[in-house]
């Protein structure tokens, strides 16, 4: 084969190859081979490759701007092109919905070229999305596709970061942005091939990218969008679930005085029945439903979905600033935010729920607990100084291993409601304290943080509205938010 050749006979071909309907089918036939990554690695080594895609010449051997990518551009693409040629032929035991997905994708080969070509736009620039889409368009059209095919494989290109990207930084109880999801991917085989690309560039790119809270949650999404298309617009399912959901607490709590049940009904807000399954919302029955103080603070805490983690429940009178005061609390006490999910009910006290790890030490024990909501209260009575505290805790120990420039985005138009400010630096301890800390300071309320960390490299999501509940949408308010977020960061 073409792959047997010398590198003598590889320097004798012209730069660019004429693609044939012989040549087009003898490279697909080598994608869909169990050892096309071999294959492609020995032709690349003497040279026939890059005649065959001149494109992969500005990505070979290019490296990767984040580090928690463990291969150079090049070799990521071929491990994920590999990756999704075992996804397409395998079904995989411990994910149906990898099942499911390799069933509903009949169009093998435009799958397997999008994974082939989905980051050949790094090639330097910022955004390397666009820069991919127009250089994937100009190879698979030499290549002399079916239109279905190429269209397949560009829609890939052109979109593999959906599905991570919103289901690690956006609320995935809204159901406009479900909607305009399953809007942009248009049909269950594209979902279907987008999820077997998220699965397969995580597994290309490292432990950082393939952790099982965010194949959860891109699972979550992308039952979502199925059940989209499978039964139209979402309002009835909505209102659906979230009754079959209120049902179940109830059936749950059917020991509880009913009275008691039906006020808490009504004072949590429907966002927290449709993000809280109802097993966790009758645990949090006994801390949230009783009245709470004015100066009171309530914690409880219990083992997380994943080993070394733990769900936390803080509940006291809402104010400003109370979740930069938690945020700051927690660094003190050595525990790292992974998600968090704020809540108000209507008579005016915050449920906030959070996901946390142990900074230090994967164990956390009762006496941190009961430290912890000790000075949560001294700091919503005024009695402890944060904004001392938690850089005096950062400065004991080593920043950031490398410069990661700060990244600040402002997004009015992926929610009807609340805007989006979106923020990447380097993580370092109190780093959550300090980005809601300057949101506080500008009088934003967070209805709702994604917290996403990729080795060294956070990018955090803030779902906000103004003091008197609006979204954001003056010019120069937006730009006051990108300067005192980059002020406070160091920028």
């Amino acid at each position: 084969s073409s792959a047997e050749l010398d590198a003598a006979e590889a320097m004798a071909l012209p730069e660019r190859v004429d693609w044939t309907d012989e040549l087009r089918d003898e490279f697909l036939a080598l994608l869909r081979s169990p050892h096309g990554p071999r294959a492609i690695e020995v032709l690349d080594h003497v040279g026939i490759w890059p005649r065959l895609i001149p494109e992969w010449r500005d990505v070979r051997c290019r490296p990767q701007r984040d580090p928690y990518h463990r291969f150079t551009v090049d070799r990521h693409l071929v491990v994920a092109l590999g990756e999704m040629a075992i996804a397409l032929r395998e079904s995989s035991t411990d994910d149906v919905v990898a099942a499911e997905a390799r069933r509903q994708v009949v169009d093998v080969d435009g799958a397997l070229l999008g994974a082939l070509l989905h980051d050949i736009g790094k090639v330097g620039r910022e955004a390397h999305v666009p820069e991919g889409s127009r250089r994937a368009a100009a190879v698979l059209d030499r290549i002399g596709l079916p239109s279905d095919t190429r269209d397949l494989a560009l829609f890939l290109v052109e979109h593999h970061l959906l599905l991570p990207d919103t289901a690690t930084r956006r609320d995935l109880s809204d159901d406009d942005l479900v909607l305009d999801v399953a809007a942009t991917i248009g049909t269950p085989e594209r979902l279907a091939a987008l999820y077997l690309l998220s699965v397969a560039d995580g597994a290309a790119t490292g432990p950082a990218a393939a952790t099982d809270w965010r194949r959860t949650l891109i699972r979550e999404l992308v039952a979502k969008v199925q059940r989209v298309f499978d039964r139209g617009e979402m309002g009835e399912e909505v209102a659906q679930q979230l009754t079959e959901r209120v049902d179940a607490l109830r059936d749950l709590l059917r020991d509880r005085p009913a009275r008691e049940v039906d006020a808490f009904v009504l004072r949590m807000p429907r966002g927290y029945f449709l993000t809280v399954a109802p097993d966790r919302a009758a645990r949090h029955f006994a801390v949230a439903a009783p009245p709470v103080g004015v100066q009171e603070v309530r914690t409880a805490a219990w083992p997380g979905a994943r080993p070394g983690t733990f769900e936390l429940m803080v509940v006291a009178g809402d104010r400003p600033g109370l979740l930069s005061w938690i945020a700051g609390c927690l660094a003190l006490e050595g525990l790292s935010i992974l998600t968090a999910n704020v809540f108000t009910t209507e008579d005016g006290v915050a449920v906030d729920l959070f996901d946390v790890e142990g900074i230090f030490e994967p164990d956390v024990r009762e006496e941190t607990w009961r430290a912890l909501r000790g000075l949560l209260r001294k700091a919503i009575e005024g009695r402890v100084s944060l904004d001392h505290k938690v850089p005096e805790k950062r400065d004991r120990y080593p920043g950031p291993r490398r410069a990661v420039p700060i990244t600040v985005a402002v997004d009015n138009d992926a929610s009807d409601f609340f805007t989006i400010v979106e923020v990447g630096t380097a993580d370092r301890i109190g780093l959550l304290y300090e980005i809601t800390r300057t949101l506080a300071e500008l009088e934003l309320d967070v209805h709702l943080a994604k917290i996403a960390t990729y080795a060294d490299r956070v990018v955090d999501a803030f779902y906000v509205r103004d003091s008197v509940g609006r979204k954001i949408v003056d010019d120069d308010r937006v730009a006051e938010i990108e300067r005192a977020m980059r002020a406070r960061l160091g920028e």
